[in-house]
């Protein structure tokens, strides 16, 4: 006999409001190709940290990480020491090192502190990507933990920011340093979908 133990249907507890949220996060995205459709990786995101000297972000990475895998029962994040072995960078320095090193257009970094750039195939599956924060234009410790925070969750495929105070997603600055309920709800009905 053999009973399920999570529905994949399942709404995690979200409100009829919160699900039109969910799904504005990971049906569209910010920056770059507008198609729509959800984009997910297959695959754990091995990542490599471009700038380790960073120590209380590298401190902070490894929270987040532990967060989210906490979270996921399919992707996990995991640290990689060299970047042949990664298939997701981060950087923690100023915009130009970051477009210079990943070729993302300046235009898209010049009012934006913190950035995630993920590629897809055709079929939607993330298969690597980059992110940075913007540790020179950004003086406070608790707004660079944010963006990292934010684009390192983003990163896994929930690439568009909504109105949502508190949240991680939401749109306006703000520098909260941990998930919401709803974030955590969201992250878990992406990640175990």
């Amino acid at each position: 006999l053999f009973i399920p133990l999570v529905s994949f249907e399942q709404n995690h507890n979200l409100s009829e409001y919160e699900l039109g949220l969910y799904n504005k996060v990971i049906s569209q995205v910010e920056f770059g190709d507008k198609k729509k459709g959800v984009k997910k990786w297959n695959n754990n995101l091995n990542v490599y940290i471009n700038n380790p000297e960073q120590k209380k972000l590298v401190k902070e990475f490894e929270k987040i990480k532990n967060e989210i895998n906490i979270l996921s029962n399919s992707v996990k994040i995991v640290r990689v020491y060299k970047k042949s072995e990664a298939n997701f960078t981060i950087y923690f320095s100023d915009r130009y090192e970051y477009s210079s090193k990943e070729k993302v257009p300046l235009n898209y970094l010049m009012n934006n502190f913190g950035f995630v750039w993920v590629y897809w195939n055709s079929r939607n599956v993330i298969y690597k990507g980059s992110m940075y924060v913007d540790i020179s234009r950004v003086k406070s410790y608790e707004c660079k933990k944010h963006l990292l925070r934010e684009e390192l969750t983003q990163s896994l495929g929930m690439l568009n920011d909504i109105e949502k105070d508190g949240s991680t997603f939401n749109q306006n600055w703000e520098c909260s340093t941990d998930y919401s309920d709803f974030d955590r709800k969201i992250i878990k009905k992406f990640l175990n979908k």
